[in-house]
């Protein structure tokens, strides 16, 4: 084996890296408009109820609370959110996730059976994230369940108890 004469063109050793990646910036427009949904929803159910007990002027305090309270939340799901990233390496998953708790889940693709990314309010009730992955060795839950086709009873929206 000849090596080749310009330096740029050198083999470069060990397996070629791949990039870390984020979640997407849709992820984090989503966990604001939730934020900020269930503040506006929090502060007409504040200010109505203060407002029909003490007035006006305490409802408009009271609803401005609540809305001054979204900001520490949105600053904690902020954080939530740049502690999420992720690596595809040649043969497995890395998942890097944690704000106090760094967390590291490294996953080979060989293991992956089944990867489920719906999300959404059906999820909700599974407490699932937006992506559920199954290993060997773990149940799958029957499409049919709940039919009468057989299988295990499933919870709201066909998903498993």
């Amino acid at each position: 084996m000849t090596m080749p004469a310009v330096p740029d063109q050198l083999p470069k050793p060990g397996p070629p890296r791949t990039p870390v990646l984020a979640p997407s910036p849709r992820l984090w427009q989503m966990r604001c408009a939730e934020v900020l949904v269930a503040a506006a929803c929090l502060a007409v159910l504040t200010g109505t109820g203060a407002g029909l007990m003490a007035g006006p002027a305490i409802a408009v305090l009271a609803a401005a609370v609540v809305l001054a309270g979204a900001i520490p939340v949105l600053w904690f799901v902020r954080n939530r959110f740049r502690s999420w990233s992720y690596q595809e390496r040649d043969e497995d998953l890395i998942v890097q996730r944690g704000v106090m708790v760094r967390r590291l889940s490294v996953v080979p693709y060989g293991r992956m059976q089944f990867v489920d990314v719906t999300a959404g309010p059906p999820a909700v009730p599974a407490r699932h994230g937006p992506a559920a992955h199954r290993g060997r060795g773990q149940r799958r839950a029957d499409p049919g369940a709940g039919t009468g086709r057989g299988g295990p009873a499933a919870g709201p929206a066909g998903c498993p108890r």
